[in-house]
């Protein structure tokens, strides 16, 4: 597919830019991977984005994150940042472009997988605390994937995760 552009203008307080692409359906065996991906790009302030973009010297937006929408027939994930006041939105979307090339081309780092790895753990073993989680996740499991092993398998598909998968 081709690449699009939409530019939406609207009367806000500080600019957003979102870099969205397609990711493999979630019952794809790289799908973990992608996620992963996505994790090391933009989750947290030591994410590679919110280093380029918000924690650096010479910062550009107030902030900068990654995310992954899963869905049936392939997804969606992608990074977004909202501008500081008087920003160049091209100059944000150069660096966005740039460490996403660079999360592309070269692998993780072993902190930077260890890091996710640790974020997925705590994510994992926080998600059934209470009923409303449990019936939740287990019901979106099911309704996704047609039965519960991935719920079963997901540490293990988690430490089994590389820096050359992601």
């Amino acid at each position: 597919t081709e690449a699009r552009r939409e530019v939406v203008e609207m009367k806000v307080a500080l600019p957003r830019l979102a870099l969205i692409y397609r990711m493999p359906k979630f019952a794809d065996p790289d799908f973990d991977a992608a996620e992963m991906a996505m994790q090391v790009l933009g989750d947290g302030m030591s994410s590679r984005l919110s280093r380029a973009l918000v924690t650096n010297a010479d910062p550009l937006c107030v902030s900068a994150d990654a995310a992954v929408q899963e869905l049936e027939d392939g997804g969606i994930m992608g990074a977004t940042a909202m501008l500081l006041e008087g920003k160049d939105v091209g100059a944000v979307e150069k660096v966005m472009r740039e460490q996403i090339k660079l999360l592309r081309d070269t692998a993780v780092s072993p902190e930077e997988l260890e890091k996710a790895k640790q974020q997925q753990r705590l994510a994992l073993a926080t998600r059934f605390e209470t009923a409303e989680q449990v019936t939740g996740d287990l019901g979106e499991t099911l309704e996704e994937y047609g039965s519960l092993e991935r719920v079963k398998t997901a540490r293990a598909r988690l430490e089994a995760l590389t820096a050359a998968d992601v």
